[in-house]
This record gives structure tokens, sequence and C-alpha cells, in this order.
């Protein structure tokens, strides 16, 4: 078997965003193309970035609390124990599979971290890379999955 990744439960917008706004006469139309993730994380940081004046405020702290807010399950299912260990999965069951809770800021951290580990390290950084591509492109626009020499696959920054 091939290592693979599979997504349990993700980040989403529910009903309570449209209520919320509703009940603040506001509208916020994400953008068309963007993932339901990434309308959160825009809503989140339009929240907590606007002083009373509607004006934004950068801040760094707020973004990165904005990140751990957004969690992912998954399922690595045939990943080296070095990898699950340093994602604080959970051990494998009998299906061979480990599950992952681990959110946006905690993903970002492990990329960084361990895309140019070893190869089990970096394995799991190209699942989770993948994953991410597909969830919230957004968190990951300045890194990049490549090949190394021998046709593993390295995570790194642009």
């Amino acid at each position: 078997m091939s290592p693979r990744l599979y997504i349990v439960s993700r980040p989403q917008p529910a009903e309570g965003l449209a209520t919320f706004l509703a009940h603040r006469g506001l509208a916020w139309p994400p953008a068309p193309d963007s993932s339901p993730a990434e309308q959160l994380i825009a809503f989140l940081a339009r929240l907590a970035t606007v002083d009373e004046g509607g004006r934004p405020e950068a801040d760094i702290a707020v973004a990165r609390d904005i990140l751990e807010r957004l969690r992912w399950t998954f399922l690595l299912e045939d990943v080296s124990a070095e990898a699950l260990a340093a994602l604080g999965a959970a051990p494998p069951g009998r299906t061979g599979a480990a599950a992952v809770t681990a959110d946006a800021a905690a993903l970002r951290d492990y990329l960084l971290g361990h895309g140019a580990g070893d190869e089990g390290e970096r394995i799991a950084a190209a699942l989770i890379h993948q994953m991410l591509v597909g969830e919230a492109p957004v968190l990951i626009a300045d890194l990049v999955l490549g090949e190394m020499e021998d046709g593993s696959p390295i995570v790194r920054q642009k």
C-alpha cells in the first residue's frame, strides 16, 4: 500500500455565520472561487482586524489566532511512526490508519519544520500539502511541493 490521507472533517461556514451577519445588517460576500476554509479565514480576519472606525489593523498574533481556530481531522495510512509522532497522531488502529486533528497553524508549522525532514516526514508533509492545496491554498501560497534527487517528495518555501 502507498501512503494516503483521508479527510474526515474540515472547517466550513455554518448557518450561524449568515445569522450573525443578518442580525448585524452586514453583507459579506465571499470571493466566488474561495474554498469554505478560505471563506472562514477571510471572515475571521476581517472580524478580528478591523478597528471601531472600520479601518484594518495588521497583527501577527491575531493572524496566528485565526489559523488556530481552523481544524481538520484526517486519517493517515501507511505513514512512518516518526511522522505520526511529530503530528501528535493517535497510534494506528487495526486498519493501519492513524487519526490526526490539527489546526491550520500546526499544519503550517509541520510543513515548515518537517517538509524537508526524513523521508517519512516528507511523505506525510506531501500528503498534507496536497490536502491544503484543495482545502485552503491561501494557507500554503508560500510553500511548494517538489521532488528530491531520489524521487521522494519535499515541501519547502518558494
